[in-house]
């Protein structure tokens, strides 16, 4: 069979490097500049993350 649906633009990995930036007190920007990603990405990761 076919896999369908676009392959995920960060890994497990850094999607929880993400989290921890986050919590660090960094911007969505610069965040997303590191993993030269858009910010929008970041956001999602963001809102995916249940509040602690």
């Amino acid at each position: 069979g076919v896999q369908f649906g676009r392959k995920p633009t960060l890994t497990p990995h850094q999607r929880a490097e993400v989290a921890t930036m986050l919590k660090d007190g960094k911007t969505l920007r610069a965040i997303a500049r590191h993993f030269n990603v858009g910010v929008a990405t970041i956001d999602r990761i963001k809102r995916s993350i249940p509040p602690a």
